[in-house]
C-alpha cells in the first residue's frame, strides 16, 4: 500500500522488501564477525542495518548480541551497524527490542553500555519499563539469563526505579 509522505498529499512506494537469502547472509557475516564485508554489504544495500529474519524476526543487532564473539567485538559490530542506520527501537517477533534481547541474552555489561551510549545519541527509545511480549522487563530478563554480572550491572543504575526493578506494575 502506498505511503503518503506527508508533503501536498504525494505518495510514495514502499521499497519492495528485502531478498530472504540476502538477509540471511548479512545475518551470518554479523554473526561471525565480518566487519570489512559487512560495510560492503551496508554500502551497496543500506536497508540490511535493519533487516529482520523472516523466521525468527531478530534484527542484525540482535544477532550481534546473540553472537557467542568476545564483547570487544560485539561493540565494534554494533557501532559499524549504528554508523550505518539501524535502529534500536526495531522489536522482534517477541516484541524485544534489542536491549531487552541483549539481557535475554546475558550480554556483557559492556554490550549494554554500548547500546545505552547509542541511545542516547539518538534520543533516548529505551525506557526500563519495556517489556517483551512475555511482559518482562530487562532485569527479569537478565536474571533469566543466567548472568550475575548482567543483573549486578543493571540494578547499579540510579534511573532504574524500584517498580521497574521487580516490574510490578506502578
Amino acid at each position: 500500500m502506498p505511503r503518503r509522505s506527508g508533503y501536498g498529499g504525494k505518495r510514495r512506494q514502499a521499497p519492495p522488501p528485502l531478498d530472504p537469502d540476502l538477509v540471511s547472509a548479512f545475518h551470518d557475516l554479523v554473526l561471525n564477525g565480518h566487519t570489512e564485508t559487512m560495510n560492503q554489504q551496508l554500502a551497496s544495500t543500506p536497508r540490511l542495518s535493519n533487516a529482520k529474519s523472516g523466521t525468527t524476526g531478530l534484527t542484525p543487532l540482535m544477532v550481534t548480541v546473540k553472537s557467542e564473539k568476545p564483547w570487544q567485538i560485539q561493540v565494534q559490530l554494533i557501532d559499524c551497524l549504528m554508523q550505518r542506520g539501524a535502529s534500536l527501537a526495531t522489536r522482534g517477533l517477541n516484541r524485544c527490542h534489542v536491549l531487552l534481547y541483549a539481557c535475554l541474552q546475558g550480554a556483557a555489561p559492556q554490550v549494554i553500555d554500548c547500546l545505552l551510549r547509542w541511545d542516547e545519541k539518538r534520543g533516548k527509545d529505551f525506557k526500563w519499563f519495556h517489556c517483551n511480549a512475555g511482559k518482562n522487563g530487562a532485569l527479569v530478563l537478565a536474571s533469566r539469563s543466567g548472568s550475575l554480572a548482567l543483573v549486578s550491572h543493571l540494578l547499579s543504575f540510579e534511573t532504574m526505579d524500584i517498580h521497574t526493578k521487580s516490574n510490578a506494575p506502578i
